[in-house]
């Protein structure tokens, strides 16, 4: 088992940081993210066009008074 591997798999943190040693030490830097930026997230949300009715009847759950 390589460095690399045995030091990101012992952190748990190989799936977040690429280790790669260079001549002048080692280097750690984040991976790529796959998630979306917020402007993303809505994006996509909006283009779904999900109907959220069915949950219309908990919208006064647990409120007597206003």
């Amino acid at each position: 088992m390589d460095f690399q591997v045995a030091i990101t798999q012992k952190n748990s943190f190989h799936d977040h940081l690429v280790l790669e040693e260079t001549a002048e030490g080692v280097r750690l830097t984040a991976q790529q993210d796959s998630q979306l930026s917020w402007e993303d997230t809505y994006r996509a949300m909006a283009q779904e066009n999900e109907s959220w009715d069915d949950f219309d009847v908990t919208l006064l759950d647990g409120l007597t008074k206003i």
